[in-house]
């Protein structure tokens, strides 16, 4: 514990103590916001706060994330994305791509596409507008925007943005939004956001064989025990799918392990 003082040079922890009580006191926000996301300034936190009070308060729901299957998804998540990055955080959207381009590349994780089908629309965004590229170059820049961008950065940032909006909903005397705030963080770490899909991973099987399964369900909303009786009792419909998620399903159903 010493050394640890002797590093940072620490003589006066009361000191210390008092500027972060001082600056903790400042927020309008509980402090649990803080303690569940760590590594994001309270400043800036206190920075998206007041951007969401300087909102229209006749269209509070207009702060909600849309559901990622939505028509409105993209431009949802577009102005949450600037939102963030005008007070919280530069990394969804001031670059050289933008708010929209990474919204919609977090929407398409979200709605299940594959890293193939990620690549190829990035291809064709650049033939279409004639922009000079090489293939390599797109494969590479695409899988670093989903690690980094999907799987890493919009957890982090969009999950400290809806615990904020959750309380100033609350602290607007809207709690009846609260139940709309979806746990986009689970929805981005399994790159699903449809219940049935989710059960589906949640039994076991990849991603990819979660998605292709799906397609073949008609309801969204299955949990794990009807996913797996659905299966079990619709198998013949699933003869056309390729020959690994075959075997997924095979070694899910008979508990065997590939």
């Amino acid at each position: 514990m010493m050394g640890w003082f002797l590093i940072y040079n620490l003589e006066n922890l009361d000191e210390l103590d008092a500027k972060i009580t001082e600056v903790l006191d400042l927020l309008s926000f509980p402090l649990e916001v803080v303690t569940r996301n760590p590594g994001i300034s309270p400043i800036l936190m206190q920075g998206l706060w007041n951007r969401f009070c300087d909102c229209d308060k006749d269209n509070l729901e207009n702060l909600l994330l849309a559901d990622p299957s939505s028509d409105d998804a993209l431009s949802s998540y577009a102005a949450a994305f600037t939102r963030i990055s005008d007070t919280m955080s530069i990394e969804l959207g001031y670059n050289s791509k933008g708010p929209f381009v990474l919204a919609l590349l977090v929407i398409k994780w979200m709605r299940g596409y594959p890293l193939a089908r990620l690549i190829s629309e990035r291809i064709d965004y650049f033939k279409k507008k004639k922009k000079e590229y090489k293939e390599p170059s797109v494969i590479r820049n695409v899988m670093e925007d989903v690690e980094r961008v999907a799987r890493y950065q919009a957890p982090k940032l969009l999950s400290c943005y809806n615990d904020l909006l959750r309380y100033f909903y609350i602290s607007e005397g809207r709690a009846d939004l609260v139940e709309y705030i979806d746990d986009v963080g689970v929805f981005l770490e399994l790159g699903v956001s449809i219940k049935t899909q989710i059960s589906l991973i949640s039994l076991g099987f990849s991603r990819t064989s979660a998605v292709m399964i799906s397609e073949y369900i008609t309801s969204d909303n299955l949990d794990e025990l009807s996913c797996m009786q659905w299966i079990n009792e619709n198998s013949s419909l699933l003869d056309d799918l390729p020959a690994l998620v075959k075997m997924e399903i095979y070694s899910i159903v008979n508990g065997i392990e590939l």
